[in-house]
Parts: C-alpha cells; sequence; structure tokens
C-alpha cells in the first residue's frame, strides 16, 4: 500500500505534493490522541447546521479503530 500510495503519479492525482504516505504515522497520532474516546456526535448537528461537510468513517475491517 505505501509503495503504491508513494508513487509520482498516486501522489500528484491525489494532490498531495511531496508529502509521503506512512500507513502508522507517530504525528497523527499524537495530534489526534485528545480525541480518543470522546463522544464527539454532540457536536455534529451544530457543525452541520453551519453548513459545514463533514465525514464521519467507521472502519468494519480496520484492525485498530474497527466499529467492534
Amino acid at each position: 500500500m505505501e509503495k503504491f500510495l508513494n508513487q509520482g503519479s498516486v501522489r500528484k492525482a491525489l494532490g498531495v505534493g511531496d508529502i509521503e504516505f506512512v500507513s502508522c504515522s507517530s504525528t497523527v497520532y499524537q495530534a489526534m490522541l485528545v480525541d480518543w474516546m470522546r463522544n464527539l456526535e454532540v457536536g455534529i448537528p451544530a457543525l452541520l447546521e453551519d453548513g459545514i461537510s463533514l465525514l464521519v468513517y467507521a472502519g468494519e475491517y480496520d484492525l485498530i479503530c474497527n466499529w467492534l
């Protein structure tokens, strides 16, 4: 997966520039740590009412963040 996502043509198509894909980023992990096990459902209606588009992702087959 990393080899594919780091191909120049794929990065160009995704519009990510020279950013290298890593499957497990400690930088992203640390940034999201404050959201760990927080119920964000209470804030979602206000975001939608303000016209903010959002993506809610629950990975059924995700090893780490599956819905189970």
